[in-house]
């Protein structure tokens, strides 16, 4: 009797460690799972802040593209506005001269018609 209440205590005693067994290997299986299922978190989270920084190097490529067209655009825009700016000041030059031109003109024909009075006069 005391060797059968030894083997069912013996018994009791493996059930128990195939138990524990059971469990540790279940929390195992859980932790695993737990930690595949945060990789796959993470590796989904990579991916996606992989692809807002490849938008965001697009964009900053198109930014750049864009500040050197608008660089382009303003030096062609300040070159017509200077181009314009020596156009206005050839035609207020030319516009003096020619007032100058009729100024002299005038004070000419003035002198003349002074002259054919004054030699009518006589």
């Amino acid at each position: 009797a005391i060797q059968a209440r030894e083997a069912t205590a013996d018994a009791w005693s493996a059930r128990a460690k195939a138990v524990e067994a059971t469990i540790q290997l279940e929390t195992s299986r859980n932790t695993v799972e737990r930690m595949q299922s945060a990789a796959a978190d993470l590796g989904s989270t990579v991916a996606r802040l992989r692809a807002e920084s490849a938008a965001l190097q697009i964009q900053t490529a198109g930014a750049r593209k864009s500040l050197r067209l608008r660089a382009k655009a303003e030096q062609k825009l300040s070159a017509k506005l200077q181009e314009a700016i020596s156009v206005i000041e050839r035609m207020k030059a030319d516009a003096a001269e020619t007032a100058s031109h009729r100024r002299e003109e005038r004070a000419s024909a003035r002198a003349v018609a002074e002259a054919r009075d004054a030699a009518q006069d006589e």
